[in-house]
């Protein structure tokens, strides 16, 4: 019994083949392209890529095929049996805004997606005590300690982001004039810090007897070979394992590298630095992003004193950390 093998239809989904022959999927290509230029981190431009390019399908579905026509109902159509979770509301309200703004739609529809609620939380801190014997435990006989020292005393000094490090290139230490510079991955500032001599000092132990003698303009590498730049996660996974080995109760807390960031912020605060000044110090474009330090007990951090390194911020225009290349 001969029996013909068929083959797979290549042809796709009728629906999906004719959507992308619209003039939606170019709309969705500008506004990721605006997305970028305009400083958005690559995970997050993902995120909203897929709400909204899944939208602009279920508007299709439903007879939209110019954004001129759209209107309340059609929105309202596609979530009124939708569950609106938090990044869909952000998603597809910021993007509702930009076809108004840039004149594809006649009307301003972005109060037509509800607004997530979110949970905000209070930031999980320590003391400075628990900071010091954090530190103490890193093992600095290993060059990878001696290298976790300088990554995690950085982090803590200067309340810094895992990508701000992550991106710290060597020739953004200046020895000779004992400055550091740093260019946020977030908000694309270059803050110039004071290099303290403890940071110093542990910064030019990792050059000089534990960093990988390869020819990358990143201060901080990969121990194991090809020895590239450390990532984001990476640096969490080493904090948060610290944490772990430490004499520290972490029960119920975060122990990531934001949390060192918070407890820093936290004792600036309780030891009489203004929210302004804080917020300009952890690089905040809002002093609102900075209130939430306040929620935390002050009782357990007046004990003990790091000196505040002077800072100077200069907004660089364009310039992104998370954009520099190995």
């Amino acid at each position: 019994m001969n029996r013909t093998k068929q083959k797979p239809n290549q042809r796709g989904d009728p629906c999906d083949r004719h959507y992308r022959k619209s003039v939606l999927p170019q709309i969705s290509k500008e506004y990721i392209s605006y997305l970028r230029a305009h400083g958005k981190r690559e995970n997050e431009v993902k995120q909203r890529k897929k709400y909204v390019d899944q939208f602009l399908k279920d508007l299709y579905t439903g007879g939209l095929t110019q954004m001129r026509d759209l209107n309340g109902k059609r929105i309202y159509e596609i979530i009124e049996n939708k569950e609106i979770s938090f990044w869909f509301s952000v998603s597809i309200r910021a993007f509702l805004k930009y076809l108004y703004l840039y004149s594809y739609t006649a009307d301003d529809y972005t109060d037509t997606i509800p607004v997530h609620p979110t949970h905000k939380t209070v930031p999980s801190v320590y003391t400075p005590d628990e900071m010091q014997r954090f530190l103490a435990s890193i093992d600095r006989t290993k060059p990878s300690g001696v290298r976790d020292y300088a990554l995690i005393l950085l982090i803590r000094t200067y309340a810094l982001r895992a990508g701000d490090v992550a991106k710290l290139k060597i020739d953004d230490i200046d020895f000779i004039h004992k400055k550091i510079r740093i260019i946020t991955e977030k908000t694309g500032n270059s803050i110039s810090f004071s290099l303290t001599e403890e940071v110093e000092k542990a910064i030019t132990e990792y050059i000089y007897s534990a960093r990988p003698k390869k020819k990358d303009k990143h201060l901080f590498l990969n121990k194991n070979y090809p020895h590239r730049p450390m990532s984001n996660s990476r640096i969490y996974h080493i904090v948060s394992g610290y944490f772990k080995s430490a004499d520290i109760n972490i029960e119920g807390k975060r122990h990531g590298p934001h949390s060192i960031r918070a407890s820093r912020a936290t004792e600036l605060l309780d030891l009489g630095a203004s929210v302004s000044e804080v917020s300009a110090f952890l690089t905040h474009t809002t002093s609102i992003s900075t209130m939430k330090y306040l929620q935390v007990s002050k009782e357990h951090l007046m004990k003990c004193s790091v000196p505040v390194p002077e800072i100077k911020v200069q907004p660089l225009n364009g310039l992104l950390g998370g954009n520099d290349n190995a």
